[in-house]
């Protein structure tokens, strides 16, 4: 029996890898959409400007005049300005891929303490779960705007934990990780707000046992609310909500209430999701998790915390914009699968009782899950793309920028590999902000796209 659940998890971390090689190849056929056109024209005017001073002093301009999330801001400009946005778009997708992998190995060996290799196999298959079963695999993965405006965040604070769990109780280090702290308030209201809540919740309970470092997590809760406020002030917002056209009264009333309805029956009922959770459940059972995971104030709070966060996520974004982007969900649905598997982690003794009796059919949902994760719809998306030969489409999209004009152009139309792909994301309108945008880029007077064709046959 030993041998044989040691060679099905050899196999879905072997699963685990081939849907992630697979999802991080396709970021070679990548090319920029929508936003990110305007942000590599914002950046062009700055040509003779020092990276450092353009990416400071776009930012400025945009705290006060468009988007509050400053720290974002400023790390996107550097990495635009580092590379050639075009044809080297590719690079910063991978980086930040691995810089996610890596976040998510820090989770189970710093934060759950479960030693090197369990927490390189655990990282493995939950990556791997994450990619399979993303609401938008097409949005946290191949548009760089979106990756670092969500998928960062996230990454980011995993390692901001990992940092807090390792790292002396010592003022010099609290420090250090107070500005690491205001920094992830600085990428998204998101995370600004996980962090808030978060921190509150951990220093009532460091208060309440009169724990001696609790004035440490004071100052991460007080730094946090510090850079919510920074986010919640910000001019640009204000300025922003006045130019987007929103829902209003009852329309944005149904609206929102339907959001939890449509998404989280969707979410908790994926094979992939479904199938991750009874598999760490059982392992759950085998496993030494730290003391701080351990108490009744855990298991009531972080099965709470995960709730509100994922609502914050569906909610949120629809209450803010009037509309639900699909990368505020993809942020949702990593809250929910983390904070499930924390939740599993938290209720360790009841988890053993409970399924004490079904050993068994954790094999059988080891091998689903393997199966899950090689013919998961993201998955199977991916390795149509990659059949596409991608020097051919590299360079049609190369050559499809090139105009002998300067007046008036139409941006022929393509076959894309894969939905999972961008094109340009630019509409019929040729004075909307994105078509403008990539006419700058193209250096035209204006530009709109041709009828798109189908994928290939």
């Amino acid at each position: 029996m030993k041998n044989l659940k040691t060679g099905l998890t050899i196999l879905l971390v072997i699963a685990a890898i081939a849907a992630i090689l697979q999802v991080l190849a396709l970021c070679l056929y990548a090319f920029p959409h929508a936003d990110d056109y305007v942000h590599i024209v914002t950046l062009r005017a700055y040509s003779n400007t020092s990276l450092l001073h353009a990416a400071a002093d776009i930012t400025r301009n945009s705290y006060l005049n468009w988007n509050a999330r400053w720290a974002t801001a400023f790390a996107r400009y550097l990495v635009i300005g580092s590379i050639d946005a075009y044809t080297q778009y590719p690079v910063p997708l991978i980086l930040f891929a691995l810089i996610h992998l890596f976040a998510l190995f820090a989770f189970f060996a710093a934060i759950l303490e479960m030693g090197f290799i369990r927490s390189v196999f655990s990282a493995l298959i939950l990556y791997g779960v994450l990619l399979a079963s993303s609401p938008w695999l097409n949005e946290s993965t191949y548009w760089l705007t979106s990756v670092m405006e969500y998928g960062f965040g996230l990454s980011c604070g995993c390692l901001l934990f990992a940092l807090i769990r390792v790292m002396p109780r010592k003022w010099i280090s609290t420090a250090v990780l107070a500005a690491g702290v205001l920094f992830v308030t600085g990428l998204h209201e998101f995370d600004a707000v996980a962090l808030v809540l978060i921190f509150a919740t951990v220093f009532l309970h460091q208060r309440s046992v009169r724990a001696p470092d609790r004035m440490h997590w004071l100052v991460f809760l007080v730094v946090a609310i510090l850079g919510l406020a920074i986010m919640a002030l910000a001019p640009g917002t204000r300025v922003r909500a006045v130019t987007e056209d929103r829902r209003h009264g009852m329309a944005l009333i149904q609206f929102v209430a339907q959001q939890p309805f449509a998404t989280f029956t969707r979410w908790i009922s994926s094979a992939p999701f479904l199938l991750a959770a009874f598999v760490w459940a059982q392992w759950v059972t085998s496993l030494a998790f730290p003391s701080w995971l351990r108490t009744p104030y855990a298991r009531r709070g972080i099965p709470a915390l995960t709730v509100v966060l994922a609502l914050v996520a569906v909610e949120g974004a629809p209450i803010m914009s009037g509309y639900q982007p699909a990368r505020s969900l993809n942020w949702g649905y990593f809250i929910l699968v983390t904070g499930t598997l924390l939740s599993l982690a938290a209720n360790q003794a009841w988890i053993s009782v409970e399924l004490g009796s079904v050993r068994r059919l954790h094999l059988f949902a080891m091998l689903s899950l393997t199966c899950a994760l090689i013919l998961s719809s993201n998955i199977e998306l991916a390795r149509r793309g990659l059949s596409y030969p991608r020097q051919t489409w590299r360079k049609t999209m190369i050559a499809r920028i090139q105009f002998s004009s300067d007046g008036d152009v139409v941006l022929p139309a393509v076959i894309r590999p894969t939905p999972l792909l961008n094109s340009s994301g630019i509409l019929d309108d040729k004075n909307h902000w994105l078509n403008r945008a990539f006419a700058q880029f193209l250096r035209v007077r204006s530009v709109v796209p041709e009828k798109e064709c189908g994928p290939p046959q």
